[in-house]
């Protein structure tokens, strides 16, 4: 089965993905096609936005620029055919147009962007989200959790630059 991922970030949203999703989801539902459609955040391109992503057969085809009037094409083509719609591919196994732009680029705070839906806590945590805060409530002592944050470098954006962990 396909999945079809929309990025509704602030950026994706902004660039008309709800318009997006709700088109698939309409003409999915319409065609009676059986694909999971679903959202996602931000993948760090929004100049790009709206962007889709189209998993199938563990391929992955990322959509930029996608509108309302592309929808019909992209389910056409790539979803009923299993023909991906090359021009308008940004990112794939085969094409990267963005390849200078992501090559240096390691998502650590934003790791799960693109990956998950931005407002399943379900999924967030299935991500290990707030094992870290758990981490500190459960298993650190005070004095063992502002050691942390002194070791890692951390500094108050106030303009003096102070350790925050001496704060």
């Amino acid at each position: 089965m396909k999945k079809i991922k929309v990025g509704l970030g602030t950026c994706g949203i902004s660039a008309g993905g709800e318009l997006v999703y709700n088109r698939f989801k309409d003409e999915l539902l319409k065609q009676n096609i059986d694909a999971e459609l679903s959202e996602t955040g931000c993948n760090g391109m929004c100049y790009e936005e709206a962007l889709v992503e189209i998993e199938d057969d563990h391929k992955s085809y990322l959509y930029s620029k996608v509108t309302v009037d592309r929808v019909g094409k992209i389910i056409n083509e790539h979803i009923l055919n299993n023909n991906p719609v090359s021009d308008w591919i940004i990112k794939s196994e085969d094409i990267s147009k963005e390849a200078d732009f992501l090559k240096n680029q390691t998502g650590i705070v934003l790791r799960n962007c693109g990956e998950i839906n931005p407002t399943s806590i379900e999924e967030y945590i299935a991500k290990k989200g707030y094992d870290a805060i758990q981490q500190v409530l459960n298993k650190s002592t005070r004095e063992e959790v502002i050691e942390n944050i002194i070791k890692s470098g951390l500094r108050g954006r106030g303009g003096g630059g102070f350790s925050t962990g001496m704060k």
